[in-house]
């Protein structure tokens, strides 16, 4: 085999290839040919002899094809594209050389495709000329691009170089992006200075800006774009913000005193482009004090409201403090919802701020609540009444001590329900359950089964008085409570008259019939009775009245059906009543108007002496 004749031959046609001219020999035949030279043991000198070949015919024809071409960035991609489309008939020529020898190398040798794509870099993209021409163009197309949305022309190019590289950003980053990104910073430098002495025009304009340069988002490489982004970050907002927002008649206290709608927007979006794990230890102080000014924005403004409800606060007015909450409610979350996005991060220390601000008390709440869900307490039609409770509600969320409102709750339920004052079972199970929409199944579940208790107590009510029509002496209402549901604390128990005790004991004994096992034990701190009594005016005139008592004062009363008279210690050991509870109960009983009271008393006229 004659090394130097196949060589001729191959080396014509592969620069005939090359030059996208046409082959004299066929290509068996070239295979054949380099097939011998592998086969003989000249694998090497061919591998060497065509990258010789490849970089003649870079260096005298594709470089001065494409430096002197005066469409040099369309003639540099199509020369490129022609070359590596002519790589692949070289490399099918030579075939058995890659099969064999390449693959054989312990050494790193290139394919023949890779190593002409290696050489069209190294001999045409990084040669000085091509190189700072393909700058200055680049540098030309970058400007160009912000001038006007034509970008398209510098998108295929940051594409070619890209793909030159294949894989390695060397000379992506050489021709591209260390230009780009120098350029960027100067240009976002130059265009921040010129609205940096009026802060609403700088907001708006950068903004805009923003807004043009999102164009270079759409095809940027991601690593380009994230350091493109932190250039931005820091040109436009970090480095200016603080000077922005103290700006005296154009700043942020500008802004939100004069309804600068349009201009907090903008302002609100150039933070929310800052991320939160900047790192920049100047930026945490930048955006205290922008909060900082929001919040002195609100006290400022609301001041004589927020004065106003802490005075309705302090004399307990429940009724006028709710509804001034109401009216501040809806104003600071106008205000919000108006000048800062939820998600912004502006809106969660201004969130915290009205969330304080509005924060009930939760007694006054739970008051309010219960004086519109009681019977005879307001004139105002249901529908009104749902509406009220919804805005309640809406009040309730920014209540921090909910578990204070759900105690006052409770025993404000516990008492319209056991004493009948409830307007209507539809509007509590409202409440309960916008109630449990806020906080859950278990801050409801004692409320709701309060609510089943008076439910099956009516019912069991209807079936007992039902089996003993005509035979009761008294009419007996009970109502059967789970003690566990109910805010109940220590039970006192006391001594009943005979016909109630009888009566109770005939329920006790209905009740049983149906249910074994349990227990019932009369609680008198939530009974009440209705008695008939008679008074004797002056001439011994008779007048008849029906009061209506607790059940520790129908113990009391109905003892002076026995006597005309008791002392303290009498009524103590024949009734049983918890000595604080009797005196609680003789002080209703004696103490007050004189036209009010029910019984005669000797001693202090301020207190039951013991």
């Amino acid at each position: 085999m004659d090394y130097e004749n196949s060589w001729r031959l191959l080396k014509t046609e592969i620069t005939n290839i090359l030059n996208n001219e046409h082959i004299h020999t066929s290509f068996e035949d070239c295979y054949r040919h380099a097939y011998a030279i592998v086969l003989h043991n000249q694998g090497e000198k061919l591998y060497y002899d065509l990258e010789e070949v490849f970089k003649r015919h870079l260096i005298e024809k594709v470089r001065p094809s494409i430096t002197n071409a005066s469409d040099f960035l369309p003639k540099l991609i199509e020369s490129r594209k022609e070359f590596c489309d002519s790589l692949v008939s070289v490399r099918d020529i030579v075939f058995y050389l890659e099969r064999v020898f390449i693959i054989q190398q312990r050494r790193e040798l290139l394919y023949v495709i890779s190593l002409g794509q290696h050489l069209f870099n190294t001999e045409i993209i990084l040669n000085p000329n091509v190189c700072d021409r393909m700058k200055t163009i680049m540098s030309e197309m970058i400007e160009s691009s912000r001038k006007s949305e034509n970008w398209e022309e510098l998108k295929s190019a940051c594409k070619m170089l890209l793909e030159l590289g294949d894989g390695n950003r060397k000379i992506y980053e050489e021709c591209f992006e260390k230009l780009f990104l120098d350029k960027s910073a100067e240009f976002y430098k130059s265009e921040s200075q010129k609205y940096l002495k009026n802060g609403c025009e700088f907001v708006k304009k950068i903004s805009e800006i923003l807004n043009m340069e999102e164009k270079f988002f759409h095809f940027l490489d991601p690593k380009t774009l994230s350091k493109l982004e932190n250039i931005l970050i820091h040109e436009f907002i970090t480095s200016n913000i603080q000077i922005i927002v103290n700006i005296e008649d154009s700043g942020l206290d500008f802004m939100l005193k004069n309804d600068k709608f349009e201009e907090l927007n903008y302002l609100q979006y150039l933070l929310d482009l800052v991320p939160n794990d900047i790192n920049s230890p100047d930026f945490a102080p930048v955006m205290k004090n922008i909060e900082d000014h929001v919040i002195k924005h609100i006290h400022d403004y609301w001041s004589k409201d927020i004065a106003e409800i802490n005075e309705l606060l302090s004399s307990h007015n429940f009724i006028e403090y709710i509804q001034s909450l109401f009216d501040l409610k809806k104003e600071l979350e106008m205000f919000a919802k108006k000048y800062f996005n939820t998600q912004s991060r502006l809106s969660k220390r201004l969130h915290d701020e009205i969330h304080s601000l509005l924060n009930p008390d939760s007694q006054l709440l739970s008051l309010y609540i219960n004086h519109h869900l009681k019977k005879g307490t307001t004139k105002i039609n249901e529908n009104d009444i749902f509406a009220i409770l919804e805005k309640s509600v809406s009040v309730f969320k920014y209540l921090s001590e909910k578990d204070v409102f759900e105690k006052y709750y409770k025993n404000h339920l516990a008492k319209r329900l056991l004493f009948d004052k409830s307007i209507s079972k539809d509007t509590e199970k409202f409440f309960i359950s916008r109630l449990k929409d806020e906080c859950g199944i278990s801050f409801t579940q004692k409320a709701e089964a309060m609510l089943k208790d008076i439910e099956i107590s009516n019912d069991l009510m209807t079936s007992f008085k039902n089996k003993n029509a005509g035979k009761n002496v008294i009419d007996l209402n009970v109502q059967v409570l789970t003690k566990s549901y109910w805010p109940i604390s220590d039970i006192h128990s006391c001594i009943l008259p005979i016909s109630a005790e009888t009566a109770f004991n005939k329920f006790k004994d209905f009740y049983f019939s149906k249910h074994s096992g349990r227990i019932l034990t009369i609680n008198p701190n939530f009974g009440f009775a209705e008695l008939k009594a008679t008074f004797y005016k002056e001439n011994n005139i008779e007048e008849t009245k029906t009061l209506t008592v607790t059940t520790f004062q129908m113990c009391i009363l109905m003892k002076f059906n026995e006597s005309e008279s008791f002392s303290f210690e009498e009524l103590l050991n024949q009734t049983k009543i918890n000595e604080k509870d009797l005196k609680r109960t003789l002080e209703s009983l004696t103490i007050g108007k004189e036209s009010q009271r029910i019984l005669i008393r000797t001693g202090n006229e301020n207190h039951i002496d013991l």
